[in-house]
């Protein structure tokens, strides 16, 4: 990204944002590619992966206090876990069903295909042509 002039200079206008947050990440997407992302089913989708995997990594299996911090999101963050990973909760500890990993890795499946779509349809030259498969 940084092999030209215009692209070292957007690289440094957003370098800090996209090891931040998902949301930073869709934003610099959005912003420089004009791909939009929020609010998509499979992204939807795939944040609920994030919150779960970030209470597993960051919260070692519990909430973290930053999901923990608005009761609403909360609630939320718990019912989407709950429903879309099949993951029980005691207290804030998760229990990931027998089908957890295997919806949450076809989940993440489903969230690159879209981005991938999504790409393509913003920039069709990305699509590769049959020629170029041999």
């Amino acid at each position: 990204m940084t092999s030209t002039a215009i692209g070292a200079t957007f690289y440094s206008e957003v370098a800090g944002d996209i090891d931040r947050s998902w949301k930073n990440r869709f934003s610099w997407l959005k912003r420089g590619f004009g791909i939009e992302l929020s609010g998509d089913r499979q992204t939807q989708k795939f944040l609920t992966v994030v919150d779960a995997r970030n209470a597993v990594v960051h919260g070692a299996g519990s909430l973290t206090g930053q999901q923990t911090r608005d009761i609403r999101k909360m609630i939320q963050i718990r019912k989407q876990i709950g429903d879309i990973l099949e993951v029980e909760f005691i207290g804030n500890q998760l229990k990931a069903g027998g089908h957890t990993r295997d919806i949450a890795i076809a989940i993440c499946c489903e969230f690159v295909v879209h981005l991938d779509m999504v790409a393509v349809a913003r920039f069709p030259d990305l699509r590769l042509g049959s020629e170029d498969l041999s």
